[in-house]
């Protein structure tokens, strides 16, 4: 079974940090909802709101969001 997800994730103050956090998403071909991007000094915070993950698939997909070096938090939210 498929369904909706919602990542929170803290992202380093790097230009193309949520570009690659997104190409991770994409690669795991999640159908992507919603995404929106808040700047900060030191860091950024981006919501996604994603959907066709299972239980499984977005357990895997945390684990290679978490592995990228711009990733410094997540937090499934849904």
């Amino acid at each position: 079974m498929t369904g909706r997800v919602t990542f929170r994730l803290h992202l380093s103050p790097e230009p193309d940090a949520l570009a690659r956090a997104l190409g991770v998403v994409l690669v795991a071909q999640a159908g992507i909802v919603a995404v929106s991007y808040v700047s900060g000094p030191d860091r950024g915070w981006s919501s996604m709101d994603l959907e066709g993950l299972g239980g499984m698939r977005a357990d895997a997909l945390v684990r290679r969001l978490l592995a990228l070096p711009c990733v410094r938090d997540l937090q499934r939210l849904a």
